[in-house]
């Protein structure tokens, strides 16, 4: 969607540079967050037994295991 000028993203460095510097994004701020070693999986409360989000959410866990 932000590539197509209709949206926002937040993004990588390594994966967004090149199209900052090719002008096809715009960092609209001159910060930067250390990404750190932690990631979420955030949903509506409603989901919670939702089949397709425990499937995507047990993918996930089993495959950060077996990156680790």
């Amino acid at each position: 969607a932000a590539l197509d000028g209709v949206g926002i993203a937040i993004g990588l460095g390594p994966y967004v540079e090149d199209d900052i510097a090719m002008r096809r994004l715009v960092a609209p701020f001159p910060i930067s967050v250390p990404k750190g070693r932690a990631w979420y999986l955030v949903y509506r409360p409603f989901r919670e037994t939702d089949p397709g989000l425990i499937a995507f959410r047990d993918w996930l866990r089993r495959s950060f295991q077996a990156s680790s």
